[in-house]
């Protein structure tokens, strides 16, 4: 099995939230992320900043699943 780890954050917000509103706040972090001042302290704190909509933190987050799920059940963990 070949696993990578990495660490990252996003934003997520309740499935009951109005697409348009989800977008919104995406577009508005977007710009945010985009900042050159932003960027900077990112890259000073070692980290890489990534700028991704909705659609591709989606499918993130699907990955991230479909790559740890089997590692999760392979070693007995129940929660």
């Amino acid at each position: 099995m070949n696993i990578v780890a990495t660490a990252w954050n996003a934003f997520f917000a309740p499935k009951s939230m109005p697409l348009g509103k989800v977008d919104r706040i995406s577009n508005a972090i977007q710009e945010v992320m985009k900042d050159p001042d932003t960027q900077k302290r990112f890259t000073d704190a070692n980290l890489v900043p990534v700028v991704s909509n909705r659609a591709q933190t989606e499918a993130m987050v699907q990955a991230f699943r479909e790559q740890w799920t089997p590692v999760i059940q392979n070693s007995g963990y129940k929660p």
